[in-house]
């Protein structure tokens, strides 16, 4: 892991040295902001490919979830790619880009109703700085989806721990900034973010930082999903995330009470949806 943290170290330098050189230049800031990405995503592709060439061997073994597994471990071995036909991976695969995708138009989806809102530009910019400010937040926590593809489904109570530990220190940060004068030193003063957008998004982030924990709740069955190969689940959670989230964006618009504080509240909502759905998922598998 400390490999593929450097690597992204390498993509965020690379992409900010772009940025920096583009606007000192006077370019364009279609060609500078696209061409930062394009860089950062070329040079963090091959330092990946260097670094697998140069340090990557396969195991010995795959460690493959079956029906019926042992509760302790919920895994068998077998030879690494025993069962990896096309099928197997289509299923496994296909649900989790569905997931990726319910991802990228929840935010979308509910930017369509609160544009339609006298305030909805301003709403949206606030929304926007809130939104991609937290996921710095938020980021940490999406990485206990992998959590248990690496460390299994054995000792369930000291992962939690770990989990529930991890879901306060990000939530105390999270209030850190949004409680102190540091969102006004970061957003403001580093961000140049103006002070008409300024204060609503702080009062998004205020109601997003519940966030960290139900992804990290949601995680936690995605993982568990994950491991025994049963994604089917993941992608109805995301289904049922965006809608929700269109459903009750729709009737808070009707009711005119849709602001930027309640688009936060609802993205929240959504979240808290889909990790309901995958939870009753994994459950159910496991039972």
């Amino acid at each position: 892991t400390g490999r593929v943290t450097a690597l992204n170290v390498v993509f965020l330098a690379t992409a900010a040295g772009t940025l920096v050189a583009g606007f000192a230049l006077g370019l364009a800031p279609v060609f500078t902001l696209v061409g930062s990405q394009a860089a950062a995503g070329l040079l963090h592709w091959g330092c990946s490919a260097w670094v697998v060439r140069r340090s990557y061997r396969p195991p010995d073994s795959g460690e493959t979830p079956i029906d019926g597994e042992s509760p302790a471990t919920g895994t068998r071995q077998l030879p690494a790619g025993h069962d990896a036909t096309v099928g197997a991976l289509v299923r496994f695969f296909l649900p989790m880009a569905a997931t990726g995708t319910m991802f990228a138009i929840s935010r979308p989806v509910l930017y369509a109703f609160v544009g339609r809102t006298p305030e909805g530009i301003a709403s949206i910019a606030a929304l926007r700085v809130a939104f991609d400010f937290s996921s710095m937040f938020q980021q940490a926590a999406n990485q206990f989806r992998h959590f248990f593809v690496t460390f299994g489904l054995g000792d369930l109570a000291t992962k939690r721990r770990f989990m529930a530990l991890i879901a306060g220190g990000i939530t105390c940060l999270m209030l850190a900034v949004a409680l102190t004068p540091l969102a006004d030193w970061l957003l403001g003063r580093l961000l140049g973010i103006p002070a008409s957008v300024l204060a609503p998004a702080v009062e998004v982030l205020l109601v997003l930082c519940l966030m960290p924990t139900v992804i990290i709740v949601r995680n936690y069955w995605h993982g568990q999903l994950m491991v025994r190969r049963r994604t089917t689940g993941m992608a109805i959670g995301g289904v049922m995330r965006v809608l929700a989230m269109a459903a009750v964006a729709q009737a808070a618009h009707l009711a005119g009470v849709l602001d930027h504080i309640a688009a936060g509240a609802i993205l929240l909502l959504g979240f808290a949806v889909e990790a309901a759905v995958v939870m009753a998922s994994a459950r159910r598998l496991s039972r």
